[in-house]
């Protein structure tokens, strides 16, 4: 985590002088290429520091009510997504981690599945949390594969389409560190299920 923390510091000072001579480049196709490659690459070094932040966070966890919480965090996102409201829960979070993974996980279920809704439910003394949309799901066999660190299922490798494949892996370490874990469900006919279980405080 310090290695990866370390090399996305210190390639940020050589990226923004590649930028720098980049935009000097008088043929504007060839700039623009450049232009573009090196954003590509400022994005994969603010995925990696995210990445290491979410490994290594010291924020202090808060008792946040789950309803405000998840109103605050859809207002904050251009596209929003649906609020299936379950009952009034407290939950014990580190607010701004949490905001973090459900916003990857969000934005996949837009990306991949024109949307999500987000419930949640009580189940004991655990918190359930689900993330759903209408897209084509993922097959079973990928599961895993979905929350490993730079693992893309979308294999056109555009940074439009698919990011660098960081963000479920940030996101279920952030659940992890809270004490829960994450998971996902086909739904049937079609769609996608995340699930979020999170303990809640005594």
């Amino acid at each position: 985590t310090r290695m990866l923390a370390a090399l996305g510091h210190d390639l940020r000072s050589p990226l923004t002088a590649m930028r720098v001579q980049a935009e000097m480049v008088d043929d504007i196709e060839t700039r623009d290429s450049l232009v573009a490659s090196v954003e590509e690459m400022q994005g994969m070094v603010d995925a990696t520091l995210t990445f290491a932040r979410g490994l290594t966070g010291s924020e202090q966890p808060e008792t946040v009510d789950l309803h405000d919480f998840l109103e605050a965090l859809c207002a904050d996102m251009p596209r929003g997504f649906v609020i299936d409201a379950g009952p009034r829960v407290e939950a014990r979070l580190r607010p701004n981690a949490m905001r973090r993974a459900l916003r990857n996980v969000i934005e996949n279920a837009d990306r991949y599945g024109g949307g999500a809704t987000v419930g949640w439910h009580r189940q004991g003394d655990t918190l359930v949390l689900t993330v759903e949309d209408d897209g084509p799901g993922i097959p079973e066999a990928d599961f895993d594969q979905v929350f490993e660190p730079f693992t893309r299922l979308e294999t056109s490798r555009s940074q439009e389409t698919g990011g660098v494949g960081l963000g479920m892996a940030i996101a279920r370490n952030i659940v992890r560190a809270h004490g829960g874990d994450i998971s996902l469900q086909n739904l049937t006919p079609r769609g996608l299920r995340v699930q979020v279980t999170l303990p809640l405080p005594h």
